[in-house]
């Protein structure tokens, strides 16, 4: 009974997980279990020009929309 609780909560965690992905050209990290999105800095090159950024993208796992934290770029 023990080993199939902690199953259940390590599955449930893990399903939560926070994830970078790429949409519409910008790299965010998605935490689907706050519903938060965090736009974060490209790995291979830097944003220029106009940057548009939306209020809320949707990832492709499909967990619905997430919510863009205001953070500072540099």
């Amino acid at each position: 009974m023990l080993v199939v609780l902690m199953l259940m909560m390590a599955s449930s965690a893990m399903a939560q997980e926070a994830k970078f992905e790429v949409i519409g050209g910008l790299r965010y990290l998605l935490d689907t279990g706050a519903k938060t999105a965090t736009l974060m800095p490209k790995t291979d090159s830097k944003y220029s020009g106009d940057i548009v950024v939306p209020e809320k993208v949707n990832g492709s796992d499909g967990m619905g929309e997430c919510k863009l934290n205001c953070v500072k770029l540099q």
